[in-house]
């Protein structure tokens, strides 16, 4: 920089400083611009000045900033602009543009003042020669951040000294340094000659490895962690990714692996490895109410250093479904109750060796046993366990394959519910459903996880995607292959305001002949959407293929008069059940049973704009979201038609356990035609099980599983918003903990 140049600079900053306190008023800054700028962008101008303008917090805000509500005003400070034009100037010579002119432009309006910087960027020097002496011959030279024909940017200069000494130290030159030089001749005002000369020192290795700080965990663990040994050829990055290895293990609170390079030594670098440890054991127990199994606790012991060499062993109990009949009280929670609610639980053990073969692959074992309902769906019970080998490909990226065998089996409200839960209406379906069988798939997963924050992420990305495959000779009765990926980005502003957004999707593919009937994926292998982590204008799981059940004895036999017999039936005969026939679209909804049949195909995208709120100390944020979204029972029934979109908002309190909120989604698809199952009809004997006396007859339900000729109109209730209390219907409340992606 121009000395000139500089003491002008250092001249206004400190009129900009002695001049504040003794303005008497302050004008507000309502508009700020840069005309003229092309090589630099907005963004870099605006923070290399001291001026602002007045703006809103977020986007959300702009209507009621224009009623002067909520805005942050910003102020002309005196002398701060011939200030922020000789920053401007010192940026545009920094950049390579020493020709740059900038001219200040004000001009008065009735509430403040408007600011405009006319730049004149001129020609720019540019890089004519690049040459480097002095580089070792197995060490690459480019590419650099500065290149021939570029702008002679001051920071690209000398973030290529910086490069060419990180591949030094990369390569065993420990001690090397890099000269910077560079020549502008008056000849040729506008080309820079750059020279960078190295002085790389002798060739260096790993000398004796020194660990401190350890009390419980072994030296032998922290080196084994390391990705060098003694005599091998010096590594910085080595170091790096061995701090990230020890830090995986979990058991240190603080860990620096340091080259001593101050020491004396000839060609051997000592290394100290310096460590905290952690706790090395962790109770956990929580518990909690949901509208979905009412309440539950959890608990969990964890120890980090089991048997020694850093092995973890975690055990985990959990049962749910607690209180159910006390919940039958509280509307908001449960509005019936159904098989689906007797307790749940599960019981497991997981084993983790952290050194297989190399620091970075992971051993893993685990067995469990549970019992686990998916409200409306199935009712599952299940033994099993994994073994997984896992294999770390840089930071917060990692590949594992595992192989999870489980003996398990389904359970549903008789066979009627397997049939509409599960579309298997033939005896030999129920039976395979029913009866113990084995899953047991082979799984390839690849996470990648680039956010900046576990809980609440403002920048990054997160990229997760899952290959499982199953087939006679893994032991499955069921063959398939089923694949799911997933993508997450987020954008912030650094205000509090976040842009987040999500695409899911998956496909399944049956194959083999392990199941009879007309059973194509087993229903725990199937996709379903909608709910708080889903496409949220749809309740758990409502989204996608779903079918209607109803009993046929009481309420089809029933006559539709509610004082003959006590039920407001269809009155259908035996014939009409029995055959299809009978017309069912006068019942209630409510006589009805819905559910969700999951598909093969699913495909999901959400689109959340998340906000700082002026409450509880920033604690509080506002969202809002839309979420598309559909489940197809097979591959050749995808059509990008029947995506559904539901808008909605939502508020997040951001607590110590992580973001409590509440969403809400508006479905703006209304009735849907569902076709209706029911049972056979038949006579029994008077007083018999299950038997109804209509009309002086005694009949129950049949085995016989009958799909009705004429289709359901469901959901009324959801019909043309004629009515506030329509619109609000078509609302979807979800209360979660965290964010949904």
């Amino acid at each position: 920089m121009k000395r000139p140049l500089l003491a002008a600079l250092i001249a206004a900053s400190l009129a900009v400083t002695l001049a504040g306190p003794l303005a008497a008023q302050r004008t507000e800054v309502v508009e700020l611009r840069f005309e003229g700028a092309r090589s630099v962008p907005q963004a870099d101008l605006m923070a290399a000045i001291m001026t602002s303008q007045t703006r809103c917090p977020n986007l959300l805000y702009e209507l009621v900033c224009w009623a002067g509500i909520g805005r942050e005003p910003a102020y002309l400070e005196p002398g701060a602009l011939e200030s922020d034009a000789l920053r401007l100037r010192v940026l545009y010579h920094e950049r390579g543009y020493r020709q740059a002119v900038v001219q200040l432009d004000t001009a008065s309006t009735g509430n403040g003042v408007r600011v405009t910087f006319r730049i004149q960027e001129g020609r720019p020097i540019r890089v004519s020669e690049l040459d480097v002496q002095g580089m070792p011959e197995n060490v690459p030279v480019v590419p650099l951040p500065i290149r021939v024909g570029s702008a002679f940017d001051i920071l690209a200069y000398e973030a290529g000294r910086d490069t060419l000494l990180a591949r030094l130290r990369n390569n065993g030159y420990a001690r090397a340094q890099v000269l910077l030089g560079y020549d502008i001749s008056r000849d040729e005002p506008l080309a820079a000659r750059v020279r960078y000369d190295v002085v790389p020192g002798d060739p260096m290795s790993f000398g004796e490895i020194r660990v401190t700080g350890n009390q419980k965990a072994s030296p032998e663990l922290v080196q084994r962690m390391l990705t060098f040994r003694e005599t091998g050829r010096y590594d910085r990055s080595a170091l790096l990714e061995s701090q990230r290895n020890l830090y995986g293990l979990q058991i240190f609170r603080h860990v620096e692996v340091r080259a001593e390079l101050d020491e004396e030594a000839n060609q051997a670098i000592p290394i100290t490895v310096q460590v905290a440890e952690g706790n090395m054991r962790r109770v956990r127990l929580g518990g909690g109410v949901s509208n979905a199994e009412c309440g539950n606790v959890e608990g969990r012991w964890l120890n980090r250093n089991f048997l020694g060499d850093g092995r973890r062993l975690e055990l985990r109990g959990q049962v749910g479904n607690l209180f159910m009949d006390q919940c039958q009280d509280l509307p908001i929670l449960r509005t019936d109750y159904t098989p689906y609610d007797r307790l749940t639980g599960l019981a497991s053990a997981e084993f983790t060796r952290p050194w297989l073969f190399g620091p970075r692959n992971t051993l893993g074992l685990g067995v469990f046993a549970e019992r686990r309902s998916v409200p409306e769906v199935f009712v599952r019970t299940a033994t099993g366990g994994h073994v997984s080998v896992a294999r770390s490909l840089g930071q917060s990226t990692g590949l594992a394959l595992s192989y999870r065998p489980e003996w398990t089996r389904l359970g549903a409200e008789g066979d009627l519910f397997f049939c509409v839960n599960f579309i298997a209406c033939a005896y030999e379906d129920t039976r395979l459903l029913r009866e113990p069988h084995w899953l047991a798939p082979v799984a390839l997963t690849f996470s990648t996880d680039r956010s900046d924050d576990l809980f609440t992420p403002s920048s990054g990305y997160v990229l997760r995607t899952d290959l499982e495959h199953a087939g006679g000779y893994t032991g499955s009765t069921f063959a398939y292959t089923r694949l799911t990926g997933e993508a997450s980005t987020y954008t912030g502003d650094g205000g509090g305001t976040v842009l987040a957004a999500r695409l899911r999707g998956g496909a399944v593919w049956p194959h083999g002949a392990e199941a009879s009937g007309t059973i194509r994926v087993n229903p725990q292998k199937r996709f379903f959407a909608g709910g708080p982590n889903s496409v949220r204008g749809y309740d758990q799981y409502r989204l996608g293929p779903t079918v209607l059940g109803i009993n046929a004895v009481p309420w089809l036999v029933a006559p539709g008069d509610p004082e003959a017999g006590g039920f407001d039936g269809a009155g259908c005969s035996e014939a009409a059940i029995n055959d299809g026939s009978c017309d069912v679209s006068m019942l209630s909804e409510t006589l009805f049973q819905r559910r969700p049949v999951g598909g093969e195909v699913l495909l999901e995208g959400n689109v959340e704009l998340r906000f700082p709120l002026p409450l509880a100390g920033g604690q509080v944020h506002g969202a809002a979201f839309l979420d598309v979204g559909q489940v197809w029972p097979t591959m050749s029934d995808l059509s990008l038609i029947d995506l559904v979109a539901t808008p909605g908002v939502g508020v997040r309190y951001y607590s110590p356990i992580g973001p409590i909120r509440v969403d809400a989604g508006f479905d703006t698809r209304g009735p849907r035609s569902l076709r209706v199952l029911t049972t056979g009809v038949e006579e029994c004997a008077a007083n018999g099980p299950d038997c109804y006396e209509v009309g002086g007859r005694f009949l129950r339900n049949t085995g016989d599983i009958v799909v009705l000729d004429q289709a359901v109109t469901f959901g009324s209730g959801l019909g043309n918003m004629s009515s506030l209390g329509d619109f609000f219907r078509r609302f979807r409340l979800h209360f979660s903990i965290g964010q949904p992606f």
